[in-house]
């Protein structure tokens, strides 16, 4: 029984990395459907605009959902550096989606008050295209990564690596659970390299470690591994 417990617990790690994967997948399948009812919600917004016509509620459904939005996006929502166009001054890590929202809607009641509407439309129309752009550009990150996991979830090392991987980041979780770190944070130290190498480093020793069981028996795969390390 001993000689085979390697192996059984490389069965129950590519399990868990088999569930993570469904549900990882199931998850981006939820973001991308909030994504693409975001972006045809803003479209439908921007071309009411375009006939002189704002749609206060569906401009209310939309400020509800762009906290999530731009949480959910990361650093795809969001520009380093943003300057206006006319403006003289420049905006670090500018969120796009929300200060965007809230910039055509304060466009909208400028050109209402009779501004010089020329300029009004422009800066409507480049603020307009910048949102609808990342958020596109986030949906086709999406659909690469659901296209990914459908082809890892057929390879049975990426599942022993997820299951790993799961064992890993299981302590970040929790902290993310707990309330101490907010979601970005959680998704950067989860898919940070680093822990990314530690999986696929202690994998690979678990399915060396289990062939060599299996093919020497467990206790004579202990005597060599004493001996390897009190030599």
């Amino acid at each position: 029984m001993l000689n085979w417990m390697p192996l059984i617990i490389i069965v129950i790690l590519s399990l868990l990395g088999f569930f993570k994967l469904v549900l990882d997948i199931r998850k981006i399948g939820n973001l991308r459907e909030f994504s693409v009812d975001f972006v045809n919600m803003f479209r439908k917004l921007i071309n009411q605009l375009q006939n002189n016509n704002f749609d206060s509620e569906l401009y209310q459904s939309l400020r509800l959902k762009s906290a999530e939005m731009q949480t959910i996006m990361g650093n795809y929502g969001v520009a380093r550096k943003y300057k206006p166009a006319g403006a003289n001054y420049i905006y670090n890590n500018y969120e796009i989606v929300v200060n965007g929202l809230a910039e055509i809607r304060n466009l909208h009641i400028q050109m209402a008050g009779g501004f010089d509407s020329s300029f009004e439309k422009r800066m409507l129309a480049e603020s307009a295209s910048m949102i609808d752009d990342v958020l596109i550009t986030y949906i086709g990150v999406l659909n690469t990564q659901q296209k990914k996991l459908i082809i890892e979830i057929k390879n049975p090392f990426i599942l022993l690596r997820e299951g790993v991987r799961l064992i890993v980041t299981s302590p970040i979780s929790l902290i993310y659970w707990s309330g101490l770190i907010r979601y970005r944070t959680y998704d950067s130290l989860s898919n940070n390299i680093f822990v990314k190498l530690i999986s696929v480093i202690i994998g690979l020793v678990g399915l060396i470690s289990s062939i060599i069981t299996i093919v020497t028996g467990y206790n004579p795969f202990m005597d060599i591994f004493n001996k390897l390390i009190l030599k």
